[in-house]
């Protein structure tokens, strides 16, 4: 399909001007769409969760290198423990993030160990990968502060 003369888009009450007055009104249709304000879209998340996440990611990037072996490995399967990619909450995260920054209910797993505590939760929670049921997202007794 070839292209579309410019004039064949303009207004009906355009086209008995002359094509000088088409090219003004063109450039001021041009000019009232760019000075159009656009919209910023609503952010996914506030500030304060954004700035918790980066402190979280920065976080986990540490713990991972201090800790540089997935300790699921050699509970679910025979073979050697392979590189933690990952930071498992053995806890869960908490009701908006309060127990993210709890490093000692961290374990550093590989992707595929990640997966199948997920997709195996009570042999998870079996071989002590995951919280007993009613420990779910709640500090465990033994770390309460009192």
């Amino acid at each position: 399909m070839g292209k579309k003369a410019l004039w064949k888009g303009l207004p009906k009450y355009l086209a008995k001007h002359t094509l000088e007055e088409r090219r003004k009104f063109i450039l001021r249709e041009g000019e009232r769409l760019l000075a159009k304000k656009r919209r910023r879209p609503v952010p996914r998340v506030s500030k304060a969760t954004a700035k918790a996440k980066r402190a979280y990611n920065a976080r986990v990037k540490v713990w991972l290198r201090e800790n540089p072996r997935c300790e699921a490995c050699p509970k679910i399967n025979p073979f050697p423990a392979r590189p933690a990619t990952q930071c498992h909450h053995k806890h869960g995260r908490g009701w908006r993030g309060e127990l993210l920054m709890v490093e000692s209910l961290w374990i550093p797993v590989c992707g595929t160990c990640h997966e199948w505590i997920g997709g195996y939760k009570e042999k998870a929670i079996a071989l002590d990968l995951l919280a007993p049921k009613g420990q779910w997202n709640e500090l465990p007794p033994e770390k309460v502060k009192s």
